[in-house]
């Protein structure tokens, strides 16, 4: 017999699994230990790598079960049936477990004849890692320490337990709960009045992970969770009562306060009116142990009282996520926002400038919010970062400009979950410029709105190029108009379509006299080899007209982030053309980007002379432009974001 067996429920898992076996295996000699993996039904090669493993260890048994049981408890309570060790544990399969400490707790479990024996966690979130569950536990009594357990900590399944008392005592994880399950594992335990002390030592490290495994398992609570939540306190309440322990005494104002976050990050509305009654009707009842127990934030409070008032429509107002959109220049993001509205109570805190704002309205809004995003790594983002709640998350989102300040050296990234780049270069240069931590770092790209667009054109659109955006100096102007000189040389129908704020329209631009200078030799340029019924000047458009008669769609900028007007242009039936500007090969295909103004006007006569060759081009890379940056998809992506963070 094995001192100890290690049971390891895991689901696809082939990233982590072979980190969590091999934290086990440490140890040259294995004779104290099997590991029991029971694998519930992977539909990647977790079984492969841990089969790859086990072949090398005797002392590995594989268990996988012929269908997914959707939670840990089945194939826990397999593992325990399958389990030769005098003792048992779990062991997750993304997190790790200290083999030392694991030996000397079951030593310490046999030397005083225990039937079990915890200890606490060690968590590690990026490049942290802190203590959980540490307790001061005087081990007087087992009746104390398992009040001390259930008060003061949560109940993870980091405990060592004799498998001969589960089995006398016909212990088992309950499958039928999907939330829950292990605080009435702990319930039937403690009723069996085992021997048990606290071991102010750990045998896990518990990794904070984001993960779509997670996600997918943690992203909704709606009726079923919520019912479950409950059954579990009923019937925990009532198991524990047998052997003098009131759960709901020690424990439920914080199951009650953890129940609310789930409530609000997670429900979306979606809790009925039936399951809501329930949850009243169980609150009110026990309103004795959570009057002056329970201490909330405001923000958990509006959730709390229409509960308690049994005001249903209230409870789904207050209960709804709320995200604050913060920033002076908001017209990246603000179109998208109206597709975030099923799901998320939207205000926005518009900045008066980069710099300044109304600080009383953004304290307010402070205050409200659960999701704050950032527009810009600007002083926005400093200040939300030093004032964060700790139920809060925030996210930022950086573009280009943001590199030649300073805000972003000021950022509080402690109190930040996620920076947004919209390219992967500057998702790199964002990380290294600002010492940001690289698993915070994202990339999300920019979006176009695909169906403002009608793909309708003028017969004579093919002869017209567009600048969308053509000042400061780095856009590029001067470049376009060579590119037009030269083209004209071989058709004059050519004309070059400037859209956006003319360069003597915007004060710090003109104020400058190396700006003034460039667009200055603009004008002579123009003069000089009369253009000027050639070029066309637009101001401001909207972007649903811009390309009904326009051919090409130029990008000549020294430097980009991610260049929307591209994309925009192929999703309205325009072809695209790129100079290769830093960064621009990670945003945009090869066949539209060029090195110098000759390339790309040799790519224009070619187009502009073989239809089929500009309708083919235009067609593949088109449908590159949707499929990649439709909004459909990153609203999805953004979701998923706020998501993962929710799980941290």
């Amino acid at each position: 017999m094995k001192d100890i067996s290690v049971i390891i429920t895991t689901y696809n898992a082939q990233e982590t699994i072979k980190k969590a076996i091999l934290s086990v295996l440490k140890p040259i000699d294995q004779s104290k230990i099997e590991i029991i993996v029971v694998d519930d039904f992977s539909n990647d090669d977790t079984v492969t790598v841990v089969e790859n493993i086990a072949r090398e260890h005797e002392n590995i048994e594989i268990i996988r079960l012929k269908e997914n049981s959707g939670s840990p408890s089945k194939p826990r309570n397999i593992g325990i049936k399958a389990a030769n060790g005098k003792y048992v544990t779990f062991l997750d399969d993304d997190d790790e477990l200290n083999y030392d400490n694991l030996l000397n707790m079951v030593n310490y479990a046999n030397t005083h004849n225990l039937d079990c024996i915890k200890g606490y966690l060690k968590v590690v979130k990026g490049n942290k890692i802190v203590d959980m569950n540490k307790i001061e536990c005087d081990n007087g009594d087992s009746l104390d320490v398992m009040e001390s357990i259930i008060s003061k900590q949560s109940t993870t399944s980091d405990i060592i337990i004799k498998r001969d008392f589960i089995i006398k005592n016909d212990i088992r994880y309950n499958e039928s709960y999907k939330i829950g399950e292990d605080t009435l594992f702990y319930a039937d335990l403690f009723k069996c009045n085992p021997k048990i002390e606290y071991y102010n030592s750990f045998i896990w490290y518990h990794y904070k992970r984001d993960n779509i495994k997670n996600l997918s398992s943690t992203q909704s609570y709606q009726d079923k969770e919520l019912n479950d939540h409950i059954s579990v306190w009923e019937l925990t309440e009532k198991k524990l009562r047998k052997i003098g322990i009131s759960y709901y005494e020690l424990r439920l104002p914080t199951a009650v306060k953890n129940t609310l976050n789930f409530i609000i990050l997670y429900s979306n509305g979606n809790i009925s009116k039936q399951s809501f009654n329930r949850l009243s009707k169980f609150l009110n009842e026990n309103i004795a142990y959570l009057q002056n127990k329970i201490t909330l934030h405001e923000r958990f409070k509006s959730v709390y009282n229409s509960i308690l008032e049994d005001d249903y429509e209230k409870f789904l107002k207050s209960s709804k996520k709320r995200l604050l959109v913060a920033g002076a220049d908001l017209k990246f993001i603000k179109p998208a926002l109206k597709y975030l509205e099923d799901d998320y109570n939207i205000k926005i805190d518009k900045w008066i400038d980069n710099h300044s704002h109304d600080e009383n309205k953004s304290n307010k809004l402070l205050n409200w919010a659960d999701f704050i995003f950032c527009e810009w790594l600007l002083n926005n983002a400093v200040w939300y970062s030093k004032r964060k709640l700790g139920h809060q998350k925030l996210i930022i989102r950086a573009h280009k400009a943001e590199l030649n300040v300073n805000y972003g050296y000021q950022v509080n990234y402690n109190n930040v979950d996620r920076v947004i780049a919209v390219s992967y270069y500057y998702l790199e240069l964002f990380a290294i410029t600002f010492g940001i931590p690289r698993e915070k770092m994202i990339l999300l790209n920019n979006y176009i709105e695909t169906d403002i667009y009608s793909r309708t054109k003028t017969e004579d659109f093919k002869s017209n190029l567009a600048i969308v955006g053509y000042v400061p100096k780095w856009k590029g102007l001067l470049k376009g108009l060579h590119i037009l000189k030269i083209l004209k040389e071989h058709d004059q129908k050519f004309k070059l379509h400037l859209f956006g704020k003319n360069y003597r329209d915007v004060d710090w631009i003109w104020n400058k006299l190396e700006e003034r200078t460039y667009f200055g030799k603009c004008e002579k340029f123009i003069k000089d080899h009369n253009l000027e019924d050639s070029v066309i000047v637009h101001g401001w458009t909207e972007r649903s007209e811009i390309f009904s008669n326009i051919g090409y769609v130029l990008s000549v900028s020294d430097i980009e982030s991610f260049h929307l007007a591209p994309a925009e242009g192929l999703c309205d039936g325009t072809l695209a053309l790129l100079l290769d500007w830093d960064g621009v090969e990670y945003v945009y295909p090869d066949k539209i980007i060029f090195d110098d103004i000759y390339d790309m006007k040799d790519m224009i006569l070619s187009t502009y002379y073989d239809e089929d060759k500009y309708n083919k081009l235009l067609k593949e890379m088109s449908d590159y432009a949707i499929e990649e940056f439709n909004v459909e998809k990153f609203i999805n992506e953004l979701k998923t974001i706020l998501h993962r963070i929710s799980l941290s």
